[in-house]
């Protein structure tokens, strides 16, 4: 946590209050008078704070109320949220009952006292310890758990499994472009892909969803973890045509892409051209305690040969109609996933058994991924090796034509990093963290316990 303490300098006394109670429980905070030294710029100093806060503490006065300088940074932590894809909590501290409070503040949690402001900490330090901060599972703008890297950028990941109302998808139609200087490069790709689906290696040519931008929210007073993505439809060759432009640009080019969508504050994270699938990785647990890997046909022209956990699958834009029971968006295509692959149905009665966890980027592709888990050991009915297998067996053609074999390993940390270990290099960077991040959703293991298996795993192949 960092708490930026938004204040008139009439209320200093209490700034300090705060500041010390803050500075005695070991929370980094910002309080202009401690922080900004003399011959420093101001604005710089406080734009540099609140873009690291995660909390703005605002003292409520009389005289804040009229002061710019407060709803300036009121107002900075807010567009922070609107273009950066980062929540900033608002917390009003009301020491002046008497003043007009605006009708912003009262329909926000507040708190009037140190005690209150130390039952709130108290709280927020549970949440955040059953949180796990994506900056934990990234180094250099790539996925590292303890040691086990992948080419995935993290971008948000919820332990407990977002609610379907705070999973939120907007269909966008925006005119799709091309570049001049790519236009050659489309035409060329773009016909490869018409004479595939011309001679019959394109099973289904259906409308898939693509990412325009995506922005992180913390909702209500529990501030539950929400995800909003602005979506946009097109063709599978035509996403299969973008996909193969970005794998034929230069490494550096490529980074360079994907660095400056993910920190520019009006694409958040997408691209006019680029980025423009979006699927889900969904781990398996059966209910005889086993985690499910596939390895893909030599085949299919997406990962041939490679293993992967459990099942992904593209949204399609018929995945976005809503009708009643019918799941919405994500939730919907990890339905489908398990249903045509695995036989594995899931709707409105048995949907607590899916979480989704985490949105991720696949640097290698420009592709986004949603993450999540199916726990068939809560199920009513036997979903175990042998009926995963069976169910397998008799899946439609085209699911059964793309996998050629199944492994079943033990759901435990030690297995599952074993198994990890040792077929890391032929292993999909995107199952690979489904797999990883469904042992982090799992309220059985702690992160310390999953740390000391993942850093024990490497060393023991070293």
């Amino acid at each position: 946590m960092y708490f930026f303490i938004s204040l008139n300098s009439k209320d200093l006394r209490t700034a300090r209050d705060i500041a010390l109670y803050l500075k005695s429980s070991n929370i980094n905070h910002f309080i202009y008078e401690k922080n900004i030294k003399p011959g420093q710029y101001i604005v710089s100093e406080v734009l540099e704070a609140l873009s690291r806060a995660t909390h703005l503490l605002v003292i409520v006065s009389s005289e804040s109320l009229n002061s710019a300088w407060v709803w300036y940074e009121v107002g900075v932590a807010i567009g922070i949220g609107l273009t950066k894809g980062k929540s900033i909590s608002i917390i009003p501290y009301i020491v002046d009952e008497d003043c007009k409070i605006p009708d912003f503040i009262n329909q926000l949690r507040y708190i009037k006292s140190i005690y209150e402001l130390d039952e709130y900490i108290k709280d927020e330090s549970e949440r955040i310890s059953h949180s796990v901060p994506t900056e934990t599972m990234t180094k250099g703008g790539y996925f590292d758990f303890y040691g086990f890297t992948a080419s995935i950028r993290m971008i948000d990941l919820c332990r407990e499994g977002y609610l379907p109302e705070n999973l939120r998808l907007n269909l966008v139609r925006p005119e799709i472009k091309i570049p001049p200087e790519l236009e050659e490069s489309y035409k060329k790709i773009r016909t490869v892909w018409d004479e595939k689906e011309r001679d019959g290696y394109i099973y289904d040519n259906n409308d898939l969803v693509g990412l325009q931008k995506y922005l992180l929210r913390r909702i209500g007073t529990e501030e539950q973890q929400s995800i909003e993505l602005d979506v946009v439809v097109g063709s599978y060759i035509h996403h299969r045509t973008v996909v193969n432009m970005f794998q034929q640009l230069p490494r550096q080019k490529r980074n360079s892409v994907i660095n400056e969508a993910l920190e520019d504050q009006i694409l958040r994270g997408g691209h006019p051209l680029f980025g423009t699938i979006i699927a889900v990785s969904i781990a398996i647990i059966t209910t005889d305690n086993k985690l499910v890997f596939q390895r893909r046909s030599q085949s299919v022209s997406i990962d041939p040969g490679l293993l992967m956990c459990g099942v992904g699958e593209g949204m399609k834009a018929s995945d976005l109609d809503l009708h009643p029971g019918k799941l919405s968006g994500p939730f919907e295509t990890a339905s489908r996933g398990l249903q045509e692959e695995f036989g594995i149905r899931i709707d409105n009665s048995n949907r607590d058994l899916l979480k989704l966890t985490g949105l991720c980027l696949n640097r290698d592709l420009f592709e986004w991924y949603i993450i999540g888990v199916i726990d068939l050991r809560h199920s009513n009915r036997v979903w175990d090796q042998e009926a995963i297998s069976s169910n397998f067996s008799s899946a439609v053609d085209k699911d059964r034509f793309e996998i050629s074999e199944l492994h079943f390993v033990p759901y435990n940390p030690q297995s599952v990093f074993q198994f990890i270990r040792e077929h890391r290099e032929e292993m999909v960077n995107y199952g690979m963290v489904a797999a990883i991040c469904s042992l982090i959703s799992d309220p059985n293991y702690s992160l310390e316990q999953l740390q000391r298996e993942a850093i024990r795993s490497l060393k023991s192949g070293d």
